[in-house]
């Protein structure tokens, strides 16, 4: 075993650990050091490697770099850095002493992490017709080499470390009081990058908009204004507020990756997803290559295995509501002969249950569906994840909310709808923070306290350490899925029960804590995602928006209060009158979406100059912008 912090090779900036599988021969590792050290001229990254570990169980690799390497490397990775004129400018080196940033701050270390990442995934075969030390693991001339160590099985795990200087001064961020709500959202930036700073960001967003929710659910609920026509204000107020939040989140969103020059960042192609097994052979070189092979199996795949799969699961969602009526229903009818103090408890024992059966149905289904969307070997990285977003909110929606229909819409009784509103929203809040954030920090710091305390030195022990936190998934999807449940919890049914705003808001402010706590304390450290936005979750609250105005609508046309004004109609033409209204709510949110610009004028207009400028500069044969 040999620790880093003794070679003399420097390693003065950000650091990535590579674990790769104990059956990796010597001559594979050596093979995969020489081309990452290797000079770009051939085919090299240029980047520092060393070897930390060696031993039955692990291979692990060090990857570091220069400054100097980092900074050619953000020219070739196309990265945009303030000019001198205010102005945004993919960064040049030979020009970098006209950028505003001096040259030691240029790049922060989720830049630096993203231009390691991109080099090492730029990393190409060349002349190897199979892996070296593997004869039976062929690979192509121009594929990338750390595709083909995944698909091989030779590479394990590779993430980037922490920063433990800089870690401890966002923790001092998060512990301000100014950042109770709104968050640091320039600092997790510079930390973790672009997509979980816009997270945190959405999140502080969404906490924002609780709070004022929260006020007026809360006059409801004193003033008793639900029992005399208040759940049709309340309706008209979840309509409102759930179009105004969304585009107030897309121009605060465009404002902070504005500020950030990500906000035109489109990548050039869709990257090839880590986990794809090429089994067919084909070359990324060849021009014509061939997928319609991979499409016939992958639709194979969906339709015999992953379509049977939801609908048998959803088949569970709705046995489940009809066993839970059915106990509920014999559970009150027992209070009623008994009425005793017993049976009175009794009658909270399946819902309570139910609830805590919905979300083990949502934990155990989204790794199941993780793992269904893997076996269908999606190539690019986008198609993978909307296979698998789509899969989930089809099955969370109707896990979560489906009985609330019933109650609401069959059997019209909006007592029960709220009592099990109220039991969902505490089982799904204590269950979430448990499990998700208090159980493995728990379990971490048991792990941690069996190594040695001290491993500050970037060492074998320190990449121990770091290598026992918890895995992230660079999509955060369970973090959105949390708020996109959230999220549908206030803006469906919260009519029917005005404190679940309340609850929601409270829930966040701890959940804010919590999640710092998770992702400085738990988590491994992510490679930062360039990201111009929340990406595909926009279009998912949108349509949740959307479902919104057609539930309460609904729920409005249910009242007593609206059926009284309108009580000469038929029912078919007050039916009609409901609709109508319906299509006139998303008719004006459409209209809202429209005149509401999702990038403020001001910023605009700095886009259009810098892209006139951009124009101008290629027209004369000069630097982009």
């Amino acid at each position: 075993m040999e620790d880093g912090a003794k070679s003399s090779a420097p390693f003065p900036l950000a650091l990535v650990v590579l674990d790769l599988a104990p059956r990796t021969k010597q001559e594979t590792v050596e093979w995969l050091m020489s081309r990452i050290e290797a000079l770009k001229s051939l085919g090299g990254a240029e980047l520092k490697v060393k070897m930390v570990e060696r031993s039955v169980s692990k291979v692990v690799l060090l990857i570091g770099a220069t400054l100097e390497r980092l900074l050619r490397g953000a020219e070739e990775a196309a990265l945009v850095k303030v000019y001198r004129d205010g102005n945004f400018k993919p960064f040049n080196f030979n020009d970098r002493a006209n950028f505003q940033e001096a040259e030691a701050q240029l790049l922060t270390t989720a830049e630096m992490l993203y231009v390691i990442k991109f080099l090492l995934d730029n990393l190409r075969v060349k002349d190897e017709e199979h892996i070296p030390g593997e004869s039976g693991i062929k690979m192509y001339r121009g594929k990338p080499i750390f595709l083909e160590l995944w698909g091989a099985k030779l590479l394990m795990r590779m993430y980037p470390m922490h920063n433990r200087e800089e870690l401890e001064q966002l923790k001092e961020q998060w512990k301000k009081h100014i950042y109770l709500i709104s968050q640091p959202v320039q600092v997790l930036r510079n930390y973790f990058g672009e997509s979980i700073a816009l997270y945190f960001g959405f999140l502080g967003y969404f906490t924002w908009g609780l709070a004022f929710r929260t006020l007026l659910e809360l006059i409801f609920y004193i003033t008793n204004l639900k029992d005399s026509g208040g759940c049709v204000l309340c309706a008209l107020y979840n309509i409102v507020w759930s179009t105004v939040f969304l585009e107030g989140w897309k121009r605060r969103s465009a404002e902070l990756t504005f500020r950030w020059g990500t906000l035109r960042h489109m990548e050039s192609f869709d990257r090839v997803r880590a986990g794809f097994e090429d089994k067919l052979g084909l070359s990324h070189t060849e021009d014509t290559r061939d997928f319609s092979s991979y499409d016939q199996q992958r639709s194979f795949k969906i339709i015999m295995k992953s379509m049977p799969f939801l609908i048998g699961c959803l088949l569970v969602t709705f046995l489940l509501i009809v066993i839970f009526l059915d106990a509920d229903r014999s559970a009150k009818e027992n209070d009623i002969k008994e009425e005793s103090v017993r049976s009175l408890l009794y009658t909270y024992v399946p819902v309570l249950i139910y609830c805590v059966i919905v979300e083990l149905l949502n934990k155990v289904y989204l790794v199941l569906a993780k793992y269904l969307t893997e076996m269908e070997n999606h190539r690019l990285a986008s198609t993978h994840e909307n296979y698998l977003l789509a899969k989930v909110l089809v099955f969370y929606l109707l896990n979560n909310f489906a009985i609330h229909y019933y109650f609401a819409f069959y059997l019209r009784d909006m007592k029960q709808l709220a009592d099990l509103l109220s039991a969902q929203l505490l089982v799904h809040q204590v269950m979430v923070q448990f499990f998700d954030t208090m159980l493995p920090y728990w379990k971490m710091q048991l792990k941690l306290n069996t190594m040695l305390p001290h491993a500050d030195k970037v060492g074998a022990q320190r990449i121990e350490m770091e290598g026992s936190l918890t895995g992230s998934s660079e999509d955060l999807l369970e973090e959105y899925l949390e708020l996109f449940i959230k999220f549908g919890y206030v803006t469906l049914f919260s009519s029917a029960y005005p404190l679940a705003g309340s609850f929601s808001f409270l829930n966040n402010l701890l959940g804010i804590k919590l999640e710092s706590m998770r992702f400085s304390r738990v988590l491994q450290r992510q490679f930062p995602v360039l990201s111009p936005n929340i990406g595909a979750w926009q279009m998912a609250f949108e349509y949740l928006t959307s479902l919104a105005i057609i539930t309460n609508c609904g729920l409005i046309s249910l009242s007593p209060e609206f059926r009284q004004l309108f009580a000469s109609l038929p029912d078919l033409h007050y039916f009609l009158l409901a609709v109508a209204v319906e299509h006139g709510f998303l008719g004006i949110q459409k209209l809202l979406r429209m005149a509401i610009p999702e990038v403020p004028s001001d910023i605009a207009i700095k886009l259009d100059r810098i892209e006139h400028e951009c124009r101008r500069a290629m027209f004369h044969n000069e630097s982009c912008r």
